[in-house]
């Protein structure tokens, strides 16, 4: 899980997927990109405005979600923490 207020920015891995975003967004023809103030949202909105040259705003409003104990945990982890298990329907 993300963690809110998180300082860290993309890592390469990142950087390459959302240039492929950017790529699969050029058929819808955005005007606009909108992101939170995250470091690691910002970094993903720019490579997009910039990959299809439109404007991008990274406003207060968006927030990410606080995870609160889960936050920087995998879902494997949080499964883990929690207690669950996944139990597939027959």
């Amino acid at each position: 899980m993300h963690k809110h207020l998180d300082s860290e920015g993309l890592t390469p891995k990142g950087i390459l997927q959302m240039g492929k975003t950017a790529e699969a967004l050029k058929k819808y023809n955005p005007d606009v990109v909108y992101c939170s103030r995250e470091k690691r949202a910002i970094q993903s909105a720019r490579i997009i405005s910039e990959g299809l040259d439109i404007p991008l705003f990274a406003l207060g409003d968006l927030r990410e979600r606080n995870w609160g104990d889960y936050a920087g945990l995998s879902f494997q982890e949080i499964k883990e923490k929690a207690g669950l298990e996944y139990i597939p329907s027959s």
